[in-house]
């Protein structure tokens, strides 16, 4: 089902036909959709680099736009040295369980740019700790990533060195990152 509203009960009723052409309709059901948090909204994360011409804005701004270039995506510097990572702070301990990220459109590359390995971590109040690493991910334009709720404060992307897209391992670059607690 598509173009459903969050936090929303729905009512419905099943309809077969059976090979003779027989109708018959169920009883009511009901479900209700799950509630959307998205806490990145307005928090200007904190990242290891930024590629001259980009701005941090464009990380969580609502705009998903992966061919926008500078105007709507973000992308680090480029290092074969040093990891890269983007950091949400919250400032308060949030429960999230679900990250989207929008990867951006590489023109040149003809390409997604989707790394070959990141983290998913969460800040237990001394570390971050991995929630999920994803190796090899399905290349394309958006990661949904679900997991077990966590209580913290902060949210770490972290791209280890030269992990990055194929073709181009020393960035991370995308268009969009959201935060959520699906409730």
């Amino acid at each position: 089902l598509t173009n459903l509203f969050p936090s929303t009960l729905y009512h419905y009723r099943i309809r077969t036909r059976d090979s003779a052409g027989n109708l018959a309709l169920s009883g009511g059901y009901t479900f209700t959709t799950k509630s959307l948090i998205n806490f990145s909204r307005g928090i200007t994360p904190s990242v290891d680099s930024t590629y001259t011409g980009y701005s941090l804005t464009a990380i969580n701004n609502g705009v998903i736009n992966p061919y926008g270039d500078t105007a709507t995506t973000w992308r680090s510097g480029e290092s074969s040295v040093n990891p890269h990572w983007i950091v949400f702070d919250f400032g308060q301990t949030k429960t999230i369980n679900n990250v989207v990220i929008y990867w951006a459109w590489n023109s040149s590359l003809s390409q997604w740019m989707t790394p070959q390995q990141y983290q998913i971590q969460y800040w237990d109040g001394s570390n971050y700790q991995n929630i999920t690493t994803l190796v090899n991910p399905s290349v394309g334009n958006v990661t949904d990533i679900s997991f077990a709720s966590r209580t913290t404060s902060r949210i770490r992307i972290y791209q280890p060195v030269n992990q990055g897209p194929i073709g181009y391992p020393t960035v991370i670059w995308l268009t969009e990152v959201e935060i959520y607690e699906i409730v």
